[in-house]
C-alpha cells in the first residue's frame, strides 16, 4: 500500500490523471493511474475504465483503462477515530439555506413537486498534509463506504466517502439501493413520518425506472444503515435484467436520482438550478467502475470535497418535503459535513 500511495503522490506532483479508491467492507485498494494529461470522455458508457460525471449528467471524465497503469493493493487501516469536529460556520449561511428550505417547502405545499434535495457548500482550511497522509486516513474511518481521491487537471482534486450505490451489474442482475433519510447515529433510532416519506419516494422512483429494464424485482428494506456518524434509511433493490438493455439508457432514467434531486425530476431540477445558487460540479454525480455492460459499480458522489490550494470544499444537502423544519435541515447538513472534516482535522 505504501508503495502504490508514493505513485499517487508522483502522479499528483506531475498533475497526471488518477483515481485510487476502495469499495464498501473490502480491503482491496485499486488505482487508475493515467499514462499522460489527455481529457477522456465517455460517450455512451461502454468502455473499460473509472467514470466521473456531473450531478447534471451532461459531462464526465474518463480514465480509460487501456491508457491507464492499473494498480491493487492491500489495505491496513491505521488507528483512526471519529470524534466531533467543532468548526464554526458563517452565520449567514444558516439564514440563506434556511430561507431557501423554507421557499422550497412552500413550492411543495403548492403542488410544484413532492420532494428536492437541496444543498450548500462550506469552505474550510486545508491543513498542510500530505495527499497519502489523507487518503489514508479517509480509508481507515470509512470501511462500509465507497472510498476515493480523483484528480485530473480538467477538475482539480476530489476526495470522499459514499453510503450509496447508484447501480451494480454483475452479467445480468443488478442491485441498486433507496438510500434517504437521515439523523446522527443513535443506539435505537426512531424514524419519524418525513424521513420515512422521502425513502419511500426513492424507493418507488427506482421501482418505476428499473421495471422497463428488467423483471422480477426484489425489494428488501427499508433498515437502518450507519455511515460514520450518521443513520441512513435504506432499501435494496434487486432485478434481472433484459437482454440486450442499455447501460447508457439506464442511467439516465436514473440519474439524479429523487435522493439527490427530487420528484417529480424535472421540476425539482428546475428548482435547484434557478434557487440554489451556485454549481453542484461534481457532487451528488455518480462516479465508480464499468468494464462493460456486464460488469459495472457505480456510486452517488455523496460525502464529498474538492481540495483547492489551500480550503476545502466539503459539499452537504439534504431532502426537502412538506414535513421539513428549515433549521433541522441546516441542523443536518452540519452534521454531514463532519465526514470529511474528520478527515481533515487530526
Amino acid at each position: 500500500m505504501k508503495a502504490l500511495l508514493a505513485q499517487i503522490e508522483a502522479q499528483y506532483q506531475n498533475q497526471l490523471p488518477f483515481v485510487v479508491f476502495r469499495k464498501p467492507h473490502k480491503n482491496k485498494v485499486k488505482a487508475y493511474l493515467q499514462l499522460d494529461a489527455t481529457p477522456y470522455t465517455s460517450a455512451n458508457f461502454q468502455e473499460a475504465g473509472f467514470v466521473f460525471a456531473t450531478f447534471d449528467g451532461t459531462s464526465n471524465y474518463c480514465i480509460p483503462t487501456q491508457k491507464s497503469q492499473v494498480l491493487v493493493a492491500e489495505f491496513e487501516a491505521s488507528t483512526a477515530t471519529l470524534f466531533s469536529v467543532d468548526t464554526p460556520f458563517v452565520e449567514s449561511a444558516k439564514v440563506d439555506f434556511e430561507s431557501l428550505v423554507s421557499k422550497a417547502i412552500s413550492s411543495i405545499q403548492t403542488g410544484q413537486f413532492e420532494k428536492v434535495v437541496l444543498s450548500r457548500k462550506e469552505l474550510v482550511a486545508w491543513p498542510d498534509i500530505e495527499l497519502a497522509a489523507l487518503i489514508n486516513r479517509l480509508f481507515s474511518l470509512y470501511p462500509t463506504a465507497f472510498c476515493y481521491a480523483w484528480f485530473h487537471p480538467d477538475t482539480g482534486l476530489w476526495l470522499g466517502a459514499s453510503p450509496e450505490q447508484l447501480v451494480k451489474i454483475q452479467v445480468q442482475t443488478i442491485h441498486t439501493i433507496a438510500l434517504a433519510g437521515t439523523q446522527k447515529f443513535t443506539e435505537n433510532p426512531r424514524w419519524g413520518a418525513k424521513e420515512k416519506q422521502e425513502q419511500q419516494v426513492v424507493t418507488d422512483y427506482l421501482v418505476a425506472q428499473l421495471q422497463p429494464f428488467c423483471e422480477r424485482l426484489k425489494l428488501t428494506g427499508p433498515h437502518t444503515q450507519q455511515a460514520g456518524s450518521l443513520l441512513h434509511l435504506k432499501t435494496e433493490i434487486r432485478a434481472q435484467l433484459h437482454t440486450g438493455f442499455s447501460l447508457q439508457n439506464l442511467l439516465q432514467q436514473l440519474h439524479p436520482t429523487p435522493a439527490v434531486c427530487g420528484m417529480p425530476k424535472a421540476a425539482a431540477l428546475q428548482f435547484i438550478g434557478q434557487e440554489e445558487g451556485y454549481d453542484r460540479q461534481f457532487y451528488s454525480g455518480f462516479l465508480g467502475e464499468i468494464l462493460g455492460n456486464n460488469q459495472v459499480d457505480l456510486f452517488v458522489n455523496l460525502r464529498c470535497m474538492n481540495l483547492t490550494n489551500e480550503q476545502a470544499h466539503i459539499y452537504v444537502g439534504c431532502g426537502i418535503t412538506s414535513g421539513s423544519l428549515p433549521e433541522s435541515e441546516f441542523a443536518e447538513t452540519v452534521h454531514k459535513a463532519q465526514t470529511m472534516k474528520q478527515v481533515l482535522m487530526y
